[in-house]
């Protein structure tokens, strides 16, 4: 194992658990959260049953939403490994539909997921990255953040606010030896689709697993580097469908 830390939020299916099994493949020692207890995925085949063996896989509940749960996420892994090299941002959740078809629940779980819950990750988690002057820290974003999808207005406006405090945050550490990186990604084949969609557009949809790949090639190559690559945007051969 090369010691690497790296803490994965939804981590337990979609891309997340691609980048869950890319990781840990490769040697890294990956700790994914996700908002439920890790039978659920398993049983609802999320999570490959081969991954429970691999010896750098370790999984620990933890829904962003609750500011409580990530203090408590963030201190157990300190607690046994010192530190957190990389975190990824990945958890992420989206309702398509018209602004006023939008509940208020809806609303509070697209922003506490996609906006608040990544900062109050990066929040409890960058403390320890600064000490040890070295860490990266990946945000999943979306195309939405550069194309007005209509029926998504909550969502695209989650993705860009997040786009944007990325940008700042990486001005301010900049000089300290932290990196941040943010995929902005096209439409991805993952159950943050409806099934319908999922079968209509597959086609023309990216495979997770090479989102996934491109991911952990960049971050292994940038990770202990004099340099960084700040935007990548993943996009179907295609474009937008």
């Amino acid at each position: 194992m090369n010691n690497k830390i790296v803490w994965i939020t939804g981590g337990a299916k979609g891309l997340g658990a691609e980048l869950t099994r890319v990781f840990a493949n490769n040697d890294y020692k990956v700790v994914a959260s996700s908002s439920k207890n890790l039978e659920n995925y398993v049983e609802s085949n999320f999570i490959d049953k081969t991954l429970l063996s691999n010896q750098n896989f370790e999984y620990l509940k933890c829904d962003i939403r609750n500011y409580d749960e990530i203090i408590d996420t963030v201190n157990t892994i300190i607690k046994k490994y010192n530190k957190i090299d990389i975190l990824i941002n990945n958890a992420g959740i989206s309702v398509f539909k018209t602004f006023l078809e939008h509940s208020v629940e809806e609303i509070e779980d697209i922003i506490g997921i996609n906006l608040k819950g990544s900062i109050y990750c990066i929040k409890n988690v960058l403390p320890y990255m600064l000490e040890f002057k070295e860490g990266l820290i990946c945000n999943i974003s979306s195309v939405a953040v550069i194309e007005n999808f209509k029926n998504c207005s909550i969502y695209n406006s989650s993705k860009s606010a997040l786009l944007s405090f990325s940008r700042t945050l990486r001005n301010e550490i900049r000089e300290s030896g932290i990196k941040i990186l943010d995929i902005i990604l096209g439409a991805t084949n993952t159950n943050i689709w409806d099934e319908n969609s999922r079968i209509k557009y597959s086609d023309k949809m990216i495979n997770p697993i090479d989102v996934a790949k491109i991911v952990f090639s960049n971050i292994d190559n940038i990770l202990n580097s004099n340099f960084q690559i700040e935007e990548i945007i993943i996009k179907p051969q295609n474009g937008n469908i």
